[in-house]
């Protein structure tokens, strides 16, 4: 929960580097904003990363589907099946 908070500050703040900038828009030849977009989504994209490598280490224990089927199979033959049927 930490680390989500953590991302979601760091969005605020990459996001605050573009949003709180006056900027140009009718000058064309002026790069500032072009620059400052793309290190905004160079962080987004680090962002994106990390979350992912997050979630991943999060869940690399949850089971995969054949392998909850087989446990679903074997359940069943436990549990009553009027009990079952409730889930």
């Amino acid at each position: 929960m930490a680390a989500l908070e953590d991302a979601m500050k760091q969005f605020e703040e990459a996001k605050a580097c573009v949003m709180h900038k006056d900027y140009n828009y009718l000058e064309h030849r002026q790069r500032q904003f072009d620059d400052d977009y793309d290190l905004f989504l160079a962080e987004v994209e680090r962002l994106k990363t990390a979350i992912g490598q997050q979630l991943e280490s999060n869940y690399d224990t949850v089971w995969e589907s054949p392998q909850a089927i087989k446990f679903l199979v074997k359940f069943e033959k436990v549990l009553p099946k009027t009990q079952f049927e409730r889930f």
